[in-house]
């Protein structure tokens, strides 16, 4: 009898599992113009600021940036004060970048290598992340993602 209800048990296991993976798979959604990853389809839950790896033809991974809102980045883009570049398909470019005639070389996750420190990032796009300014004359405070108290002064 203990068998039986083991065997019962890793039957429904085992059913359930396929319904869930089947039900719940990963997809990329089109919303407006902009592309976001879904964990879990229809369900509008995306990757929100972070890097993902997305296995793309069963075999190979690919390293995508997504932001706030789950939007996948494309073409140069500025994360946290640094410079990464993503294609046109919305990978990380890891073969290296050309600014002004100049080839720089780019990590696993698109970062380029060997800017000088304070090159200038403000002729790129900026990745919307997880701060949020409040402008008030002339002055600006940042506020955590839940925008509930300041957390640092900029000027």
């Amino acid at each position: 009898m203990n068998k039986l209800k083991s065997l019962v048990a890793i039957t429904v296991f085992f059913i359930l599992s396929l319904i869930q993976i089947t039900i719940c798979k990963p997809q990329w959604v089109k919303v407006g113009d902009d592309w976001r990853y879904e964990l879990h389809e229809g369900t509008k839950d995306y990757v929100q600021n972070k890097w993902r790896a997305i296995l793309e033809d069963g075999v190979h991974e690919k390293i995508y940036y997504f932001d706030y809102y789950g939007n996948m980045a494309t073409g140069p883009v500025v994360i946290n004060s640094v410079l990464y570049v993503y294609g046109d398909d919305g990978a990380a470019v890891t073969t290296g970048f050309d600014i002004d005639g100049v080839h720089y070389e780019t990590d696993s996750k698109g970062k380029v290598l060997g800017l000088p420190q304070f090159y200038d990032l403000s002729r790129f796009k900026f990745a919307v992340t997880d701060i949020t300014f409040n402008i008030n004359e002339g002055s600006a405070t940042a506020y955590d993602n839940n925008l509930t108290a300041p957390t640092a002064a900029v000027q």
